[in-house]
């Protein structure tokens, strides 16, 4: 019932607002996005935040990109290639291209860009992007004043020069911390950050709104609207409201509202759905009884009710996940058996396990209503296998602590891709040199799996590489180190004026100059 009058609270507030002309005083010219929180920082080496990183999409381009279908493609650089036995990376530059101060970018800033993401002084928690690169240890301790392994060639080739070979080198390239950028001070001192992006900072109000304006001297495509506003509003329902009275042209669905928008007809063909690079799982710690067995890990997996909470609890927000790798980075070149769930199977396994009637097992999860939702669904069925469990709900870095110390013997958490390679849902979170915060929070152990995994990353070749993952996917649906659950999707809701919208399953891939307006739309289309 509160939900039905909110809802009602809300249409009425939208009439006012239309009928105020707040509507038709909107700027046609401009696209309004809501963000829920404000960012810390539009500085590329100190971007962590999801956020933070599409803005910088705007604002700032790398030597490569990707592209909506994950692809890593041509930016700054209009070509590479890999020589010394894979050590040994060579970018061509365009030319001609210019920061938003005017300055045209050479080889030298891109390399002055990089080394200053290694600075201790910048203190970036994105440093270890280059932990490969020849020299970097010895320039971050101070004992050499640049690092080797950049190599400026001439004012349009850089050279990149690994200590080995590295084959995701390449896609982590595309991460917001390398996109290039150039730091200049004024004559009084204030630091000023120029990219090479199609828009460019017009103005920053902290907690209320940031302001891109069209960089006319863009290299690549030019955006087709001429400013692009990111309002900042944490209330969910005020940012609806806004929404439903044109004051905002782009939405992330708020789980909340989930319901009412893919069922309004004014709204339900105006969502978007995108498949995002995560997994959520339970974890276990591995070495710690009863989950040092493998056959009570899998018990787990058997008695947990995915496609129950999924479809009941999450209403098909979420996309099962039968592998820890998310199925954008599978395609078809790795099929995943289907894990289905199975409690007579569970109940059998655990009751034939010793010890399995042991003291209470305690499930961790941080403060979170959605999560101790989960949590409780999770604890349900393990009690209908034969399992009492006790929840423990923790604030967030408390969680953290205790999952990374192997305190937390299970737990629910998630992992998201800092770089789209399947390397990455694998070596860290499985490789027995990253127990606790480095990754490997179930501290998994086994060395047939690190053998196939180190090996892998220095494999250049496509299919000997897609080989050597399909062995270790093997290794661990073995093994069973985690329960995965599901990858969760985004969901963005877009006015009817907006045409040529596209979403994607990274954050940084749009650069916003696709989008166009179409002033003649109506507020809601008859």
């Amino acid at each position: 019932m509160y939900k039905i009058f909110c809802r009602w609270v809300c249409f009425f507030l939208t009439l006012v607002a239309v009928a105020g002309c707040g509507f038709r005083e909107r700027s046609y010219d401009t696209v309004y996005i809501r963000l829920k929180d404000d960012i810390t920082t539009l500085d590329p080496a100190l971007i962590v935040d999801v956020d933070g990183g599409m803005l910088a999409a705007y604002l700032y381009n790398g030597l490569v990109k990707l592209d909506f279908s994950l692809n890593v493609v041509p930016d700054i650089a209009h070509k590479w290639e890999i020589l010394d036995n894979d050590t040994r990376y060579r970018f061509y530059l365009r030319k001609n291209i210019r920061f938003s101060n005017g300055d045209e970018l050479t080889a030298r800033d891109v390399k002055h860009s990089f080394e200053r993401l290694l600075d201790p002084s910048v203190k970036s928690s994105r440093s270890w992007i280059f932990e490969n690169v020849a020299g970097c240890n010895s320039f971050m301790s101070g004992n050499a004043g640049g690092i080797e392994g950049f190599v400026v060639v001439n004012d349009y080739t850089l050279d990149i020069v690994l200590k080995e070979p590295f084959a995701p080198f390449i896609s982590l390239l595309t991460m917001p911390n390398v996109m290039i950028s150039k730091i200049v001070s004024d004559s009084d001192g204030n630091r000023h950050v120029y990219g090479t992006g199609p828009f460019i900072l017009n103005d920053w109000v902290r907690g209320d709104s940031i302001r891109f304006i069209r960089n006319e001297n863009y290299y690549d495509k030019m955006a087709s609207v001429a400013k692009v506003v990111f309002k900042i509003i944490p209330e969910d329902f005020t940012a609806i409201t806004e929404f439903e009275n044109g004051r905002i042209d782009i939405l992330e669905v708020p789980g909340s509202e989930f319901e009412y928008f893919v069922t309004d007809a004014r709204w339900k063909d105006r969502v978007y759905r995108s498949p995002l690079l995560n997994t959520y799982y339970v974890g276990f710690n591995c070495q710690k009884e009863p989950f040092n067995s493998v056959e009570m890990r899998h018990a787990v997996g058997y008695a947990v009710n995915r496609e129950g909470i999924i479809e009941k609890f999450l209403h098909n927000r979420v996309t099962r996940a039968d592998s820890p790798v998310p199925p954008d980075l599978l395609g078809s070149k790795i099929s995943i058996a289907e894990h289905k769930y199975d409690p007579g199977k569970a109940i059998d396994m655990i009751s034939s396990l010793p010890g399995s009637t042991r003291k209470e097992i305690s499930l961790y999860f941080s403060s979170n209503k959605e999560t101790e939702g989960i949590a409780e669904l999770i604890q349900y069925d393990l009690a209908q296998a034969g399992l009492s469990v006790s929840l423990c709900q923790l604030e967030w870095s408390v969680f953290k602590e205790k999952v990374a110390s192997g305190e937390a013997e299970m737990f629910i958490l998630s992992w998201w891709a800092d770089y789209p390679d399947i390397e990455n849902f694998l070596y860290p979170v499985f490789y027995s040199g990253n127990w606790g915060s480095a990754g490997n929070r179930v501290r998994y152990k086994n060395e047939e799996f690190d053998e196939v995994i180190l090996k892998a990353r220095k494999t250049a070749d496509d299919m000997l590489r897609t080989d050597l993952y399909r062995q270790a996917l093997s290794i661990i649906e073995n093994d069973a180190p985690w329960v995965c659950l599901w990858h969760r999707d985004k969901f963005v809701v877009v006015q009817p004026w907006i045409h040529n919208f596209k979403l994607a399953g990274v954050h940084s891939v749009d650069k916003g100059t696709d989008i166009t307006i179409d002033a003649t739309t109506k507020l809601h289309e008859d």
